[in-house]
Order: C-alpha cells, then structure tokens, then sequence
C-alpha cells in the first residue's frame, strides 16, 4: 500500500513537514531575492488536514463483488470511484469507471496487428454486458496511493493534481477511514477562509 502525508515520513525525515520546519521553510524562501515569500503560519493556526474535509461514510466493495453492483452503487450515489477492501477493512484496490471501461477496449498489441478491426465500436459496446459480469478485482486498481488523516489539504491536492486524480482514499494503518476529493478540499479551504 503506498501512502502519502506524514505517515509515509520516517521519524527523523524531512523537517518542512512539522509546522516548525515549515517556517523555517518559509523563512528560507523569504531570504531569497524576487521571492514571494508565503505568510507565516501564527501561533494560533493549524494547516487544514484530509481529516476535516474528508467524507467517513464510504460506500466500499469487496474484491469478489461484481462489477455490475459496483456500477449499480455508482450511478446510485454519483461517485466516480469506490474504494475495494477486505471484511477487516484494509484497502487493497480502486475501482473507477475509467477501470470499467477500459476492458471493453483492445489492447495496444491488437491494435497492431488488426488496425481496422479494432476499430468496431458497435463490438466494443456489445462487450459491455460482460465487463459487467466480472470481478471487481479484476478491474480494480491495485495497491492505490492513499492520504492519512493528518495530511495537510494541499499536499492531498498536489497529490492528485500530479496524478491526476479526483479522489483520494484515506487510510489509517492501511485501513480504510474514509476518501477525500478535490471537491472536497476547495469546499473545506473555501468556508474557512471565505465563506466563515
């Protein structure tokens, strides 16, 4: 499981991601010439973390749910991705419509040999009802980038614009707590700073 956010530092790693070591940062960059230096963080202010903005009640699937159900809960509750985890909720994949698509598609070695072929898109869409029928971990994506609670919002969202990503999970000892989304983030950011 890969992980992003303070859980993923080992203890005595980079310094910039402790509140103290981002304004000695901040202190650093100011130093620079022609540098906006960003504002210092006051006594009194925290970094908003994934935890504040992210949503707990996480529609998830199991491994050996079908696809069908998955697309079934997606249409149903207008999410692009649900999280895949075991009974002890560890996550072990994603599952997105682009996962479900995909398969309907040739692969590039088809395309290779029969470029004419893989262009019946009517063949494609009839292929569907057995994308359906598969396993969720066939499709899924495995072993997925998560965030731990106490990442900082805009690390998350670097994260997902570097990956291009919309949401991420968010996971505490590899357990699933809940998925956090860039929709997410900009609503937390926009009511504490604006909207209060």
């Amino acid at each position: 499981l890969l992980r992003a956010g303070p859980d993923s530092a080992s203890a005595g790693a980079d310094p910039d991601t402790t509140q103290a070591g981002r304004a000695t940062r901040c202190a650093r960059i100011a130093q620079r010439p022609g540098r906006l230096a960003p504002p210092a963080l006051r006594a009194e202010e925290t970094v908003m973390q994934v935890s504040e903005v992210m949503s707990s009640g996480v529609l998830s699937a199991a491994p050996g749910d079908s696809v069908r159900s998955v697309v079934i809960h997606m249409l149903s509750r207008h999410c692009g991705a649900i999280p895949v985890i075991e009974p002890d909720r560890t996550l072990v994949g994603i599952v997105s419509v682009r996962d479900i698509m995909l398969p309907m598609y040739p692969k590039l070695g088809d395309y290779i040999h029969d470029n004419v072929g893989t262009r019946d898109f009517l063949a494609m869409e009839q292929g569907y009802d057995a994308v359906l029928a598969m396993r969720v971990d066939a499709v899924m994506t495995r072993n997925p980038l998560a965030l731990a609670p106490e990442t900082p919002v805009l690390e998350a969202a670097s994260w997902m614009g570097v990956k291009n990503f919309r949401r991420m999970p968010v996971t505490r000892d590899g357990k699933l707590v809940g998925m956090v989304s860039i929709g997410d983030i900009n609503r937390g950011l926009f009511f504490a700073r604006i909207g209060g």
